[in-house]
Order: structure tokens, then sequence, then C-alpha cells
């Protein structure tokens, strides 16, 4: 986040990148940032990403109620599940997610046992949909290509 408002301020102010790092990715980062330095820009996104945050928890609170947890436990489960994520970890964020997601429900007063049922079902459910149109995207002949790769 840091970086994002240091590259905005940057691409707004007189003070410019070196022509080396101009040219480079960073540069057009930057130029891309600015864009969203408006509120009118910026607005649409923030709702957006709230609508994205708020359909998540919905996910995780599904599956607390079709495992009987309390749903209060979701939001625990979610943001420190998300901020497991950040940990260096394996592909998929296997087992950070799941132990941070899993002591987020335990501070609920959930057994152990459950909560890390519950962590590995929310973890599944989240993974798998998109992992699998990911792979059948993959599997899918472009355009252009005169194999059908």
């Amino acid at each position: 986040v840091a970086a994002i408002i240091i590259l905005v301020l940057l691409s707004r102010s007189r003070w410019r990148l070196h022509p080396v790092l101009q040219k480079s990715g960073l540069g057009r980062l930057g130029e891309a940032l600015s864009l969203f330095a408006s509120p009118v820009r910026l607005a649409p996104l923030l709702c957006l990403s709230l609508a994205a945050w708020l359909l998540e928890v919905a996910v995780f609170a599904s599956v607390a109620w079709s495992l009987g947890l309390p749903a209060s436990g979701s939001w625990s489960a979610m943001g420190a599940g998300t901020l497991g994520t950040l940990l260096p970890g394996s592909p998929g964020h296997l087992g950070t997610f799941d132990f941070f997601a899993m002591n987020g429900m335990m501070i609920h007063g959930v057994e152990r046992n459950l909560a890390l049922a519950y962590a590995v079902v929310v973890h599944v459910v989240l993974w798998l949909p998109l992992t699998a149109l990911g792979v059948l995207l993959l599997l899918l002949p472009t355009e252009g290509s005169a194999d059908g790769r």
C-alpha cells in the first residue's frame, strides 16, 4: 500500500523517476496508478472491493452455517485466514490459510478439530472452482493457433 501511495504521489509531483526507471515497468505502473488518484475513479473500485469482501465472508458464513458453527466466527476466520496468506507458504496457501482460519474460528469457542474441518472446507470451496476454471481455460484452444493450442 505504501509503495502504491509513493508511486501515485511521484506521478503527481514535479519529481520524476530516473529515465531508466521511467522506461521500465515501474514508470508505467506509476502512470497506471495515477489514474486512480481521482475520487471519481476510485469510488467504484472501492465499492467493488467491498462487494468482493462481502461475498467472500458470505462463503465463510455459509460454510459455518452448514456445519452448525457460529456465523460470527466467519469474520474472524476470514480475517485471520486472509492475513495468514501473507506468510510464505506452499502453493495455494495450504497450511498457512488453514491454520489461521482455524484459529479465527477457535476464538469463538469452536473445538479445534471442528474448526480445522471448517477451515479446510472453506479453503476447498474458495480454491477448487477457480482452479478448475483456470485449468479449463488453459486447455481450451486459443484463437489464431494453427494446431489448436
